[in-house]
């Protein structure tokens, strides 16, 4: 199994990104997202938290 050092770190989703799609989901806009799934590899999940595709 590969050491953690030799992973890229542009692969990995910040924590951040974690913990503001957590906040959001818990929210009343989580309601859009019950029995689904929302996922912040996309544009789209990126989209709705108000960050840029490209962040």
């Amino acid at each position: 199994m590969p050491s953690r050092q030799q992973h890229d770190p542009s692969a990995h989703i910040s924590p951040k990104w974690v913990a503001q799609a957590i906040a959001y989901l818990c929210g009343p806009a989580g309601y859009d997202y019950l029995r689904q799934d929302f996922s912040l590899k996309t544009d789209e999940g990126r989209t709705a938290l108000g960050m840029s595709p490209a962040d």
